[in-house]
């Protein structure tokens, strides 16, 4: 697991403080994609404005949630693998291919598989 950092590296802003609006670390809150690639005009039921810093880096706490970790295997890029394996991280990859961002809660959460 990270260690909770008590400034944004992008922005410096403290835990607990939003971001500020040139941060390239901060998330759309209505959207969950970087501020800064976010067009802002999308109809949501939270305003567009620059989330608040954790202490972690974005979808670190939705992947420990959700049990997705990977870790860099030689050869064969990042695999899966439990959180407890040596060199486990959470799988952000992962989180933005399988899981979508709901405005309400701030967390993203697995896509319903639909057939």
């Amino acid at each position: 697991m990270v260690d909770a950092q008590p400034r944004c590296h992008g922005c410096g802003a403290p835990v607990g403080e939003q971001h500020d609006r040139v941060c390239d670390v901060a998330r759309c809150r209505a959207t969950g994609l970087q501020w800064d690639s976010c067009d802002h005009t999308s109809i949501a039921p939270v305003p567009h404005e620059p989330d608040v810093w954790t202490g972690r880096w974005p979808g670190e706490d939705d992947c420990e949630r959700l049990g997705w970790f990977a870790r860099l295997e030689p050869g064969q890029g990042w695999v899966p693998c439990d959180p407890d394996a040596p060199g486990a991280q959470p799988d952000i990859n992962r989180l933005y291919a399988e899981a979508e961002w709901d405005p309400i809660t701030g967390h993203w959460t697995p896509k319903v598989q639909t057939r």
